[in-house]
């Protein structure tokens, strides 16, 4: 019976072909993390609804909601296309929702009536003078604004 010799085997790679397998390795293990931190990512991320922008009857393009801070986000970066934002909060500064909003002009023809889905509401007016009718619990308020072509006017009701 013979003898089991056994003989190191010297490593036949040199030192660059070593640095480019680990870069490599390192490459492939950061993908497949990045993937499944992503696979991951995608199945618990809560997506947030665009409010809509409807248009009235008499064609005044408006949009309504800001409930919860994410969506009032949303609505300041849009309000730069309206002329009009009109805020609905308690006298405690506790926002309000579903109230029951008129805009009419100074001719007394009735623009927008809406009730609200949170508490701001951004509307594109023509420039002029209006009145602003607003609702809470059957208690109406009255506001009068000045639109004008280049700014943005907000009206805030509170109850």
């Amino acid at each position: 019976m013979g003898r089991n010799y056994y003989v190191p085997i010297r490593n036949t790679l040199t030192k660059k072909q070593e640095a480019i397998m680990k870069k490599t390795l390192l490459f492939f293990t950061a993908v497949s993390l990045l993937w499944c931190t992503t696979a991951f990512a995608k199945d618990h991320m809560t997506y947030l609804p665009v409010p809509s922008p409807i248009k009235s009857l008499e064609g005044v393009e408006f949009v309504t909601g800001g409930i919860g801070i994410m969506e009032r986000k949303i609505l300041d970066q849009m309000a730069g296309d309206y002329s009009l934002k009109v805020i609905f909060a308690m006298h405690d500064g506790h926002y309000l929702s579903q109230c029951q909003v008129e805009i009419i002009r100074a001719d007394g023809k009735k623009m927008l009536s809406a009730k609200t889905e949170g508490p701001w509401l951004l509307a594109d007016l023509e420039p002029g003078n209006y009145r602003v009718k607003a609702a809470q619990d059957s208690t109406w308020k009255n506001q009068n604004v000045t639109v004008s072509a280049d700014t943005l006017q907000q009206v805030i009701f509170n109850w």
